[in-house]
């Protein structure tokens, strides 16, 4: 039964490849979708391409690596990196990192993983994005695992959380396969990172005879920060926080989906890639005769710690801090025409959103300052 539970969770063997690519080459929106990223092959020869892959590194250099490259070049303003010297290639690791965009996210550690000969991770794939049979395959041929987030009773939530906890713990020390994963549950919606104490309670499910840090360590748990100068889809973030004012949001048929391709089309600016230390060493100094509870949230305050810290601020993120405050505490990092440009574009990004454009534009403009405020504070 366990091994049933795995196989549903897990991504593709390379076994399973070629079957899935002829499914995938027969879809036509896909095809459509491949010719964009590959302007130079015809649409006859994009068919024979997809199915020439046979196993899931041909998939990630053929054609993620590729992707990865043409959004980056048409769609930002260059991506530096930092901290992946701290690894060992050797060394398996369970990546958490801030979540800003659904798809985007987990394509820059796997770019990043191959141009410093790192071997890619298995990266959460929530069932909610698994909208159509093609997306199902696309994601499992990319080292996408299955991420259950409801359940029809509290009972089955808890199975889902302990299932991918046990199949995260076999990844990671049996298989020795590094596992990405979010600090929380969806994408930070007002920027302001922050990991959810269920996370590390989940985690620690699969050893639960164990205190927290004794559980923890064999994970060799790694924080990471995403930067984006621009903040991906933050016109629709916004809109949700705002619509969340009178009530629980539900998302409409195909928001995900139009999250997914405005995060790959619109303009991202700067991007940076930053991966702190591994865990370990915080995590040997925390008493063990503290309960479990202290125990995670002493663990969850270092991973903040160290996301926000990793996170890098921009001209905009200054901006906004000191038009949220009414001060000029960061004035250094702008001058007057950073102000007319951010006053610009907020116009722009609020003319596109419906409701109390004053309301909306102080929610978007925190969305820019709180990676700023959360520094300071941190």
């Amino acid at each position: 039964m366990k091994q049933e539970i795995f196989d549903d969770l897990r991504p593709f063997r390379d076994e399973e490849v070629p079957s899935a690519m002829q499914r995938i080459s027969a879809d036509p929106l896909f095809l459509k979708a491949i010719q964009y990223f590959f302007p130079d092959k015809s649409e006859d020869e994009i068919p024979e391409f997809l199915n020439s892959i046979q196993t899931i590194h041909d998939f990630q250099i053929k054609i993620m690596y590729h992707v990865i490259k043409y959004i980056l070049d048409n769609t930002s303003d260059g991506a530096t990196f930092s901290g992946i010297e701290k690894l060992d290639p050797k060394q398996p690791y369970l990546f958490i990192s801030n979540h800003r965009d659904i798809f985007f996210d987990t394509c820059l550690l796997q770019f990043y993983s191959y141009l410093n000969d790192f071997p890619t991770t298995q990266i959460s794939f929530g069932k909610n994005l698994m909208i159509t049979p093609t997306i199902v395959d696309f994601g499992k041929i990319n080292k996408m695992y299955t991420v259950y987030r409801e359940g029809k009773t509290a009972r089955e939530m808890y199975q889902h959380s302990k299932n991918l906890s046990d199949y995260i713990r076999k990844t990671i020390e049996e298989e020795k396969e590094s596992i990405w994963i979010a600090q929380r549950n969806g994408r930070t919606k007002d920027g302001a990172d922050d990991t959810q104490t269920g996370l590390l309670q989940m985690l620690n499910l699969s050893q639960r005879k164990k205190s927290a840090k004794e559980a923890l360590v064999p994970l060799n748990i790694v924080p990471m920060s995403i930067s984006y100068e621009f903040e991906p889809c933050d016109n629709l973030k916004t809109q949700e926080l705002f619509a969340s004012k009178s009530g629980p949001y539900k998302k409409l048929e195909g928001e995900d989906l139009k999250s997914i391709l405005n995060g790959i089309t619109e303009p991202k600016g700067r991007i940076h890639v930053y991966i702190s230390e591994p865990m370990n060493d915080f995590i040997s100094t925390i008493s063990g005769d503290k309960n479990n509870h202290i125990q995670i949230e002493e663990i969850r305050n270092e991973i903040n710690r160290r996301i926000i810290s990793g996170y890098k601020c921009w001209t905009f993120n200054y901006v906004a801090a000191d038009l949220i405050e009414g001060k000029n505490n960061y004035q250094s990092n702008y001058d007057e025409s950073d102000i007319e440009r951010f006053h610009e574009f907020c116009a722009k990004r609020l003319s596109e959103m419906k409701g109390d454009k004053k309301e909306l534009k102080e929610m978007f403009v925190r969305l820019y300052a709180n990676p700023v405020l959360r520094k300071e504070k941190s």
